[in-house]
């Protein structure tokens, strides 16, 4: 078994893209020049990152014995994504996604299967320097601590909802910004925002906010990174790509603002295709996009208490 410093416990599916000029109307008829196939889920999308940025990895998912799991697992191998947690079933089809993003804007419309959830109590044991959990690879797992080697650390996307979250099992807590506003309410500023979930039992606190980058709050420290400007295809993936890159700069034991430039610009750099995945960034190409597009050192704002 490979030792990895990351393993990625969540949803895979085979996508079909299509990147249209305006959303299809109802009984309206489309015709695009190409459909995109790819390949999709938050867990999946933040391994490929972390893979592209050479930190070891892997995934540890539910995929069926069919074509569409061939798919992915090729992918994996091409990735040099470990694959020792995957559960191949024969009783499970591989899961699927539809995707419509509009050109230029990268908003979209996702329609899409539920993957099944890995069984992780007949998983080698997880072991890594963290563990990364989307809302599927949550879902059913009483402890999140009861499942995780001793001394690894739990790190969940929360983009979706995730029923029953326990935040004080949770080192690395990755929200939206929007999720930090529905939970604790949108008149809160951002800094207080990510502090009630501090409060609530996370470690630290990364979050998203979309084209204005990201926050994070640790040990007291609050920081905001703006993003980043590049020529949007889809944002499709993005906030996985993100979550992927900021795993992978603080196993290379980046300091705080580099983290989120990081984050960041991972995110920017992924949304020059349909997919979350196929412009994922190397860390030559993520070096020499920072390089020109940051000042030394890198920049951030450390905040206040608001």
């Amino acid at each position: 078994m490979r030792d990895v410093a990351v393993i990625c416990v969540g949803g895979a599916k085979v996508d079909l893209n299509a990147l249209v000029d305006a959303f299809p109307t109802q009984d309206s008829r489309t015709l695009v020049e190409h459909l995109y196939d790819g390949i999709g889920g938050q867990a999946i999308t933040a391994a490929v990152a972390i893979a592209r940025l050479g930190v070891p990895v892997a995934y540890c998912g539910v995929i069926g014995c069919d074509a569409p799991g061939d798919t992915i697992m090729q992918r994996l191998e091409d990735e040099g994504i470990a694959t020792d947690w995957v559960e191949r079933r024969a009783d499970v089809h591989t899961s699927r996604s539809s995707n419509i993003v509009t050109r230029g804007a990268g908003t979209r419309a996702i329609v899409t299967e539920r993957a099944p959830s890995p069984d992780l109590s007949r998983m080698p044991p997880l072991k890594a320097q963290y563990v990364h959990f989307d809302d599927v690879g949550h879902e059913k797992v009483r402890s999140l601590r009861g499942i995780v080697s001793k001394g690894v650390k739990i790190s969940i996307d929360a983009g979706n909802p995730v029923p029953d979250l326990k935040l004080a099992e949770i080192d690395l807590y990755a929200p939206t910004m929007a999720r930090l506003a529905a939970d604790y309410g949108a008149a809160r500023p951002p800094r207080q925002l990510l502090q009630c979930a501090i409060d609530d039992g996370a470690g630290e606190v990364v979050a998203t906010d979309g084209a204005r980058g990201s926050y994070l709050l640790s040990s007291g420290d609050f920081r905001h990174v703006p993003g980043f400007t590049v020529d949007i295809v889809s944002t499709l993936g993005a906030g996985d790509v993100f979550h992927g890159a900021i795993l992978a700069a603080i196993c290379l034991d980046k300091p705080l603002p580099e983290v989120l430039l990081w984050g960041n610009a991972c995110a920017a750099l992924s949304c020059r295709a349909v997919d979350g995945q196929s412009m994922a960034p190397r860390r030559d190409e993520l070096e020499a996009f920072l390089a020109m597009n940051t000042k030394s050192p890198p920049m951030a704002t450390a905040l206040g208490a608001t």
